[in-house]
């Protein structure tokens, strides 16, 4: 049971700091809500997956896993490059929306 216990710690542990960190990296204040939505690929989610916000179109998307993952501003792709794939799972399953 403790080992179970400081697995779990650690895993939320590492998702606090993996989420300080990227976050930081984002420049959007939210004002870009109302960019075109007209993109060649279509995202699988409309919200950033690091910082919360709308995606924004002009910013682009990225193939992970299949997927076409959109963001909110540079800064936020660039935190997104820097994730290991079990941050960016994190990331976008938060980002998606419930149903």
């Amino acid at each position: 049971m403790k080992s179970i216990l400081t697995v779990f710690i650690a895993a939320v542990a590492l998702g606090s700091l993996a989420t300080v960190g990227v976050t930081a990296g984002c420049a959007s204040n939210g004002a870009n809500a109302t960019a075109s939505n007209e993109l060649a690929v279509q995202p699988v989610n409309e919200v950033c997956p690091i910082g919360g916000h709308d995606v924004v179109p002009s910013v682009g998307t990225v193939s992970y896993m299949g997927k076409e993952v959109g963001f909110c501003c540079e800064g936020c792709l660039d935190g997104w490059q820097a994730m290991t794939p079990a941050e960016k799972d994190a990331a976008l399953a938060a980002a998606m929306p419930t149903e």
